[in-house]
């Protein structure tokens, strides 16, 4: 993690450094919570809180000129958006290259399971981010509508409308891969 003076090393403006300041040590612990809540690990979330507040110090005019209540989402949100960032990379969604599948210990179906997951990996590769952050998140981490409403600051419905959408261009996505081996 960086220490709080190098990024108020990056800060130019005394009265400024003493506002982040001020943001940084108020607002840190619930930072930190909200990072591991969507990442899981302690390690990933150090490192995304770590670009997260180099991040606003590289652009402390968007929070130290704020009041408190506007500051602390501005924080929660970057926050949030170099989390899911974090969690992209760590767990990224990559084109995977098939290589002749030879008959081994592995059974026919295993064979066929792991095509489809691989298959799945690239239709979801070809979503937009948002919509593949929020069928990941929603699918797999197990996370409710509700909580991603707030996760991303937005209504419930809204978050309900994006799921429906992201999965139907999923399944056009899948489609397409069944046509091709028609």
């Amino acid at each position: 993690m960086i220490a709080l003076s190098v990024l108020l090393d990056m800060i130019d403006d005394e009265d400024a450094k003493k506002r982040f300041e001020y943001l940084y040590d108020k607002f840190f612990k619930n930072a930190y919570y909200k990072s591991l809540e969507i990442l899981k690990k302690e390690y990933l979330a150090e490192e995304a809180l770590q670009d997260a507040f180099e991040y606003l110090a590289e652009n402390y005019s968007k929070i130290v000129y704020r009041e408190e209540p506007a500051a602390k989402s501005y924080i929660l949100k970057t926050v949030t958006t170099k989390s899911i960032d974090k969690w992209n990379d760590e767990f990224k969604v990559s084109k995977v290259q098939f290589e002749s599948v030879e008959e081994s210990e592995e059974t026919f179906k295993e064979q066929i399971d792991r095509y489809e997951i691989a298959e799945l990996k690239i239709a979801l590769s070809k979503l937009r981010e948002f919509d593949r952050d929020l069928l990941i998140l929603f699918y797999i981490d197990g996370y409710k509508s509700k909580e991603l409403a707030e996760l991303f600051d937005i209504s419930d419905d809204n978050v309900r409308k994006r799921l429906q959408r992201a999965r139907g261009a999923l399944r056009k996505e899948m489609e397409g891969k069944v046509k091709v081996n028609e």
